[in-house]
């Protein structure tokens, strides 16, 4: 008995020395927790208890053991289970479409039909490269399926400190990590979660089409439905490679044609935007709950409204100071109809992303636009913004620029927790979640719920979509906000970092003067033009020119890599990733834009290819080189040629111009 101590002891001194140096956060939790236990101030849930041979964990509340039964024999017996069939406890974290139709995507498509008819769901892989486990335990598991598997790579979850720290007495997980790359989310709150499973993800996702998992039945269900929330609102998912390349070249259409681009590189330091109290409103469901509060006493504060909110304001009689819009969409318009713009929103000054609809841009007063750059940086020191909805695109447009006293209303982020409903009802895309949807356990549907941790209760539900933008709002918020700013969260939605919850009737508006929107409009407009430009400088356009020579180098590794012999299935996959180095890895203000483009494309292609030469089933892997070369690089090189086109065809009109 005392060598099983000594051993325990020894491997807990091991592993607390491995993430002393490795993982810093996660071992300052465990040591903190041992700490509170020596003092007293925390009394623990377990005991660590070795009997017949096995360690089990004693449950003092419940006077019983985890297990209750031989551990070594349930890691034994859990790695046997563990099967290489690609359906079976698996993430699919590509889409997979039997029958896709429409314009996206129609350089993927054509290679997801070939893999899917030579690789089905149902057949088995060669090799497991990534694992994601789910509850801890003891770790035993861990220790046996890694010596089956061997992965490169691995998610540990567990959100008991107390147990994982038992865990360091009896899995050496520095063994582990000698071949395998281990993303530990141990603890974290739901944020902290988003950002480890978002490295997994990104770290080697060539290997991502099947991601294995193992749940351990004393393990909360709610991380599972989060991962799978994570893996539906996947970036290059949600907003496919074809669409980012359109954004990114369709500002070339109206740049040097008369529309201002505005410097949002730093806050403007005006007295306007530092003095007066601005309201946000988005088209969350606490806007339809406060729209009384709001008409009596929106006159008291600059009103900044997504382009969603038009219509019930435009019902109600309040008009907005500032629209901002990011859609692109001719479906977006609708946002507009029925409303005089020439009338109610006389006042009214436009704040734009760069892939609003040309109609858009057409139906109002040019001057009253200002477009700000979403990732582009065409114009140098001009800043950028981009998130994944309008609202917090606005949330962080509004702290950039300065605003000292930010109130926000109809950012809910997550859906009504009475009706369900997740905006107002004049919302484009108003979606209502019943009990149901929120009680499923999915791990394959967008309309899995999770809870996250509300602004005015423990926790409200929210969907994927909208904890995507809680999300980015976590991850953004610092390089936002200063110390100067105070940004109060009017909301019964999701809490949001660095913000204050507050009820509208706590807000004294009777402190708040009321403004003359005029002269507002005037000044802000004056502000605003103070602040832009109107045409690329002679830098921008050598900029634009140092673009077109990338593009044309790329185009030039492209060709290489099509008519280079592929002649093995090694030689093929290390021929990808040299490739997918080339297009991903140049960075700078010339290359950033490409090289996300060519990201989003391969996060679709290559573990689609990856997946198919990892198939036990597939005969001869060596006669599919050629054709999956073929529709790869079909796809590659159509991006490019429209990137290079697009690029030439503007500066040539530039040359024009001159």
């Amino acid at each position: 008995m005392e060598a099983v101590e000594t051993k325990a002891i020894q491997t807990y001194q091991t592993n607390m020395s491995y993430f002393s140096e490795h993982q810093p956060e996660l071992y300052k939790k465990l040591s903190l927790l041992e700490t509170a236990i020596e003092r007293g101030l925390y009394t623990p849930k377990y005991d660590l208890e070795y009997k017949n041979g096995y360690f089990d964990v004693y449950v003092r509340e419940t006077d019983s053991f985890l297990y209750g039964r031989d551990t070594n024999t349930f890691a034994e017996e859990t790695a046997k289970t563990a099967s290489l069939k690609k359906n079976y406890q698996a993430y699919e974290t590509v889409p997979s479409y039997s029958n896709y139709k429409g314009d996206r995507l129609k350089h993927v498509y054509p290679l997801m039909q070939y893999v899917n008819a030579n690789a089905g769901l149902d057949t088995h892989m060669k090799k497991v490269h990534k694992y994601i486990f789910i509850g801890s335990g003891l770790g035993l598991h861990l220790s046996t399926i890694d010596r089956s598997f061997r992965p490169e790579e691995c998610l540990l979850i567990e959100d008991d400190l107390e147990l994982f720290k038992l865990s360091l007495f009896v899995t050496d997980y520095t063994a582990i990590s000698k071949h395998t790359f281990v993303h530990y989310a141990v603890s974290q709150t739901t944020d902290e979660f988003a950002q480890t499973v978002a490295k997994f993800l990104n770290r080697m996702f060539f290997y991502n089409r099947f991601i294995k998992f193992f749940y351990h039945p004393g393990h909360s269900t709610v991380k599972m439905k989060f991962i799978q929330q994570m893996v539906a609102t996947q970036s290059f998912i949600v907003f496919s490679y074809d669409l980012l390349l359109n954004k990114f070249l369709y500002p070339l259409e109206y740049i040097n044609h008369g529309y201002r681009i505005l410097d949002i590189s730093r806050p403007f330091n005006s007295p306007i935007l530092e003095e007066k109290p601005v309201l946000l409103l988005a088209a969350g469901p606490s806007l339809q709950k406060n729209i009384e509060w709001l008409k009596n006493n929106h006159g008291r504060f600059i009103l900044v409204a997504a382009s969603a909110t038009l219509k019930k304001l435009y019902a109600e009689g309040i008009a907005p100071d500032i629209v901002t819009h990011i859609d692109g969409f001719d479906v977006s318009m609708a946002h507009y109809e029925g409303i005089p713009v020439e009338t109610f929103l006389k006042n009214t000054l436009y704040l734009f992303g760069p892939f609003v609809p040309t109609q858009l841009r057409e139906m109002l007063p040019k001057e009253k636009m200002f477009f700000f750059e979403s990732g582009t940086f065409y114009f140098e020191n001009f800043g950028s913004l981009a998130t994944p909805c309008v609202g917090s695109t606005t949330l962080g447009l509004m702290l950039i620029l300065g605003v000292r006293r930010l109130y926000l209303l109809g950012l809910d982020l997550a859906f009504d927790q009475e009706t369900g409903s997740t905006h107002i009802d004049s919302h484009l895309q108003v979606t209502r979640f019943t009990d149901k949807d929120m009680e499923v356990q999915e791990r394959t549907s967008l309309k899995t719920t999770v809870p996250i941790e509300g602004n005015f209760r423990d926790h409200v539900f929210t969907s994927s979509v909208l904890n995507k933008s809680v999300q980015i709002i976590y991850s953004l918020i610092p390089s936002w906000k200063n110390a100067e700013q105070t940004v109060y969260n009017l909301n019964d939605g999701a809490k949001l970092r660095d913000a204050v919850p507050t009820r509208v009737e706590e807000i004294d508006v009777g402190s708040l003067d009321v403004l003359e929107k005029t002269e507002l409009s005037s000044a802000l407009q004056s502000l605003f033009e103070s602040r832009s430009a109107l045409s690329l400088s002679r830098g921008d356009t050598d900029s634009m020119r140092r673009r077109l020579e990338h593009i044309r180098t790329i185009h030039r590794h492209v060709r290489a890599f099509k008519s280079a012999p592929h002649t093995t299935v090694e030689s093929f996959g290390s021929a990808l990733k040299t490739l997918a180095s080339q297009l991903i890895m140049t960075k700078g203000r010339e290359a950033d834009n490409a090289s996300l483009v060519y990201l989003y494309y391969l996060q679709y292609t290559l573990p689609l290819i990856f997946d198919l030469f990892n198939t036990r089933e597939l005969s001869n892997p060596k006669k599919h080189i050629k054709k999956v070369s073929q529709l790869f690089g079909q796809g590659i090189e159509a991006i490019t040629e429209q990137y290079e086109t697009t690029l030439q065809n503007f500066l040539e009109e530039k040359t024009e111009e001159k």
